[in-house]
């Protein structure tokens, strides 16, 4: 059966505020962009409350603006009121909001986005996310139509097996009474993505011949030619004061600083040297415990050693004559193979000086460098020499523990 099938740079799979921006900006950088939507009628559409700014998202519409966005330009066409909150706080709470022509706000979005280069407006229902060897590779549609992609972006928005509910009635249906996205999701569930069900809230609304508006207040909007766009331009906004030049006063302050943050950066690297200097003498006590177990353990692996060989002696010879002297040769030289008596002797010196230099204080840095260099090949020593799993295996925490020391010295003076 023949099916659609293209190729583009980016996938935005939504066309609301995110949607839209996400698809200008890939668009405007030069890449080829295709971007979906349910309805091209539903392009920035703003079914619930109208508005753009107010106090919890007017950041982010600055921020967007700033960065090239279109949200603040397109509100800046179509609103129908614009005013300032919360003026009777402080400045700091001050925020624009602008309610929108909802109808007006999405034709000039469609109609920017229409006229973008680079971006292409296809109407249809994104059903699966297309991923080979773990990575996306595109999309495709209920229709069966296939989209390769570099990347794809979801701004899906609330239409994901969305539902409309008023009192006890629960409607399978998109925002505004389109239809819900109803296959997505399962898609994103197969490609090990946790899905949530989040509520959004729409405000009732009033037949206007049911309202007694000389009972209420008239909320007066600001004059429209202040935008958005040009908030930053408001008297008192903004605000630069001209401070005439004192050098003097000027170095007095900078040098009260600088003496105050010199000094509590040596307070600091006190403090970090003081608890540096605890984590290393608990190291240096835990190395020891290694080293007297090892100590304790080496001449038991001797002694275990000559009983099997003498096991196995018997055990070969039978009931002829065992020749005590040759056993007690054999097992000589093997216990000069793997003594490791002076070994353990000097990893004691290296960690009793360590522990010295420490409480001693000063630069040592570079000394305790030396001595943790010496008793890493101690240790290496210990575990070529070692012919027992248990030697082996306290021998290995040795040497994990004394390259911690020295990772921790170099942080030292």
């Amino acid at each position: 059966m023949p099916y659609l099938e293209e190729s583009y740079d980016i996938v935005v799979v939504g066309a609301g505020h995110a949607g839209c921006e996400a698809a200008l900006a890939c668009a405007r950088l030069g890449l080829e962009t295709i971007v979906f939507t349910v309805s091209v009628d539903s392009i920035a559409l703003m079914p619930c409350n109208p508005n753009i700014g107010g106090s919890s998202k007017g950041h982010l519409v600055r921020e967007l603006d700033a960065l090239g966005g279109e949200m603040g330009k397109n509100i800046d066409k179509t609103f129908i009121q614009s005013k300032m909150l919360n003026e009777s706080k402080g400045p700091a709470v001050h925020s624009l909001r602008a309610q929108a022509d909802k109808q007006d706000y999405s034709r000039q979005m469609r109609h920017t986005m229409e006229n973008t280069d680079h971006l292409t407006i296809r109407q249809a229902e994104v059903s699966e996310i297309i991923v080979e060897d773990h990575k996306i590779t595109g999309v495709k549609t209920y229709s069966g139509a296939v989209y390769h992609a570099k990347a794809v972006v979801l701004a899906t928005g609330t239409y994901l097996k969305a539902r409309c509910i008023y009192g006890d009635v629960s409607n399978a249906t998109g925002p505004n009474g389109l239809q819900p996205a109803n296959h997505l999701t399962d898609s994103l569930i197969a490609n090990g993505i946790e899905m949530f069900r989040f509520k959004t809230g729409t405000p009732a609304r009033a037949d206007r011949r049911s309202i007694d508006f000389s009972k209420m207040e008239e909320q007066f909007g600001i004059a429209n030619d202040i935008k958005v766009s040009v908030l930053s331009r408001m008297p008192e906004v903004l605000t630069m004061e001209e401070v005439p030049d004192d050098e003097d006063s000027m170095w007095k302050i900078l040098s009260e600083v600088v003496e105050e943050a010199a000094d509590s950066f040596v307070e600091s690297r006190v403090r970090e040297g003081e608890h540096l200097k605890n984590d290393l003498l608990g190291k240096l006590d835990y190395m020891l415990e290694q080293v007297a177990f090892i100590e304790e353990r080496s001449p038991r692996v001797v002694a275990e050693y000559r009983m099997k060989l003498e096991e196995k002696v018997h055990e070969l010879l039978e009931s002829a004559s065992i020749d005590e002297g040759r056993i007690a040769t054999e097992v000589t030289i093997f216990a000069d193979k793997i003594c490791v008596d002076e070994e353990t002797v000097r990893l004691r010196s290296h960690i009793e000086h360590t522990r010295k230099e420490l409480l001693a204080g000063g630069s040592v840095g570079r000394k305790l460098d030396f001595i943790a260099q010496e008793m890493n090949r101690e240790a290496n020593t210990i575990l070529s020499k070692a012919n027992d799993l248990e030697i082996s295996e306290h021998a290995i925490i040795l040497k994990t523990e004394i390259e911690k020391v020295r990772e921790q010295i170099q942080n030292i003076e």
